[in-house]
């Protein structure tokens, strides 16, 4: 199977949405050919060294553009190179890049972290949720299922699936990470936790 995969993100970045875009193609590269299309990002050097991936994928990655319209324009030329065939399977972040390649009759899934809000965002997102060929939405909680689900009443339960995010398992020991915080004369325990951005 091949595996398309359209995203927002600017890669190599410190941004929370290119380190999930990056780890998720990373694990669909173990199941399928995997082509991620993303965007140059700030930080420089082999992108994939950055995330601490060893297996690799095909990554086309855009310029960035300064307006509104000169960012569809290059999307849509993008997107016509792109050939559409039965083993091809369109997963993504960016809304009009999936309902773009939806209308070329490609099967397409589509992730969302938020509701949409802004006008333009929903017209798309429910003239992609009309489209034959969509396949899926795939939500990261339970709430955001629900929520729409209330937005868009037409839509079938069954068309939406809940993954929630993750993270990898971390390499160092927590033992001796808890050497350093000590207070009073105590050990204090390690506690961390993840808020989406660094």
């Amino acid at each position: 199977m091949r595996l398309l995969y359209f995203s927002n993100s600017y890669i190599p970045s410190k941004d929370a949405n290119s380190v999930h875009v990056m780890k998720m193609c990373h694990s669909f590269s173990k199941l399928a050919s995997v082509t991620l299309y993303g965007s140059y990002g700030s930080e420089v050097g082999d992108p994939f060294k950055y995330y601490g991936i060893t297996n690799r994928f095909d990554l086309v990655r855009l310029p960035k553009v300064k307006t509104f319209s000169s960012s569809v324009k290059y999307l849509i030329n993008t997107i016509r190179s792109v050939k559409a065939s039965k083993d091809s399977l369109v997963y993504g972040r960016n809304s009009l890049a999936v309902l773009l390649l939806s209308l070329k009759k490609m099967d397409v899934i589509y992730e969302s972290h938020t509701l949409p809000s802004g006008l333009l965002r929903i017209t798309l997102e429910k003239l992609l949720f009309r489209q034959r060929s969509f396949k899926k939405l795939v939500v990261i909680s339970d709430a955001l299922k629900h929520d729409y689900l209330k937005t868009f009443p037409k839509m079938c339960e069954s068309m939406i699936l809940v993954a929630h995010d993750g993270a990898d398992i971390p390499t160092i020991s927590l033992q001796n990470s808890t050497q350093n915080f000590k207070k009073a004369g105590q050990q204090l325990k390690l506690q961390g936790g993840y808020i989406g951005h660094l």
